[in-house]
């Protein structure tokens, strides 16, 4: 599951986490990556032809 809540605590972290326990308690395996967490940079290279 990916989660991209930046506050650890805030509504989205809390709504994930109890996904994640519901899912574990059907008997799924989850597997967390937080992405909240991670520096990501974006470049977007436009090529332009005429």
């Amino acid at each position: 599951m990916l989660i991209c809540s930046a506050r650890v605590g805030g509504n989205s972290y809390l709504l994930s986490e109890a996904f994640i326990k519901g899912a574990i308690q059907s008997g799924h395996e989850v597997v967390k990556y937080e992405v909240g967490k991670k520096k990501i940079i974006l470049y977007l290279h436009l090529l332009i032809i005429f």
